[in-house]
């Protein structure tokens, strides 16, 4: 009985002795360059802005490079196929480090950040034509661009055209939309409120778009999509 009382003892403390070492002390919040928790703020991270990497068109793109708090914001080097682009990159209010890419090759792209305290990431960004396809399939054939009153001229077969923009406000006291020039805005009293789907009470100032999109002339026009018909 005293032999089992002493094998039993010693299991004891071999069990407790294994569970020692299986405790782990919780680390603060954060990710350490291999993913594991540490104190760190994290990982840093390149996202499109503009649009899914993989549907960017027309060969640029709005980047944000996101940096722990670790990271000092001069020591990011970004490259795009290997060619130096941190020019480009600058912080931004809120403190984002972002900036416009563009040269971007049709087909697949690396984009890579470097830095000081912090590993290298990459990203993949598909760009596609500014006359399309990006997701809508294979074009129709034959295809004519014609010029539209109001749209820009084509400038080639694939419809692309510099798009124009114009700005206007609704007016406070006739209720109906006027020009608006940014360089010399009206009174803010003149200019209607209105209230976003996040629920934010703004100045109502839009701005009409028109261009082509996939062959097609489109336009965006007082917060109203308008599609011109194409002669094929």
């Amino acid at each position: 009985m005293e032999r089992k009382s002493v094998a039993a003892a010693r299991l004891a403390g071999l069990v407790l002795l294994v569970l020692a070492g299986s405790v782990v002390i919780p680390a603060a919040s954060g990710r350490t360059f291999d993913g594991g928790p540490a104190a760190n703020g994290g990982l840093p991270e390149l996202l499109v802005l503009s649009n899914r990497a993989d549907l960017v068109s027309g060969g640029n793109a709005l980047v944000q490079v996101v940096l722990p708090a670790r990271v000092d914001p001069s020591s990011v080097h970004v490259s795009l196929n290997g060619t130096d682009v941190t020019s480009a990159f600058a912080v931004r209010p809120g403190d984002a480090y972002e900036g416009v890419v563009t040269g971007l090759a049709n087909g697949v792209n690396d984009l890579m950040a470097t830095m000081r305290n912090g590993p290298t990431v990459h990203l993949t960004v598909t760009n596609h034509p500014s006359g399309g396809p990006v997701f809508a399939g294979a074009q129709v054939q034959p295809w004519v661009c014609v010029s539209v009153t109001g749209f820009p001229a084509p400038t080639n077969g694939q419809c692309d055209a510099p798009p124009t923009f114009a700005y206007f406000y609704m007016s406070a006291t006739t209720h109906t939309f006027q020009p608006y020039n940014p360089a010399s805005p009206p009174a803010a009293a003149e200019i209607a409120q209105t209230t976003t789907d996040q629920g934010v009470t703004v100045a109502y100032i839009v701005r009409s778009e028109h261009g082509a999109m996939d062959r097609g002339r489109a336009g965006v026009e007082r917060g109203l999509e308008l599609v011109e018909p194409v002669d094929e």
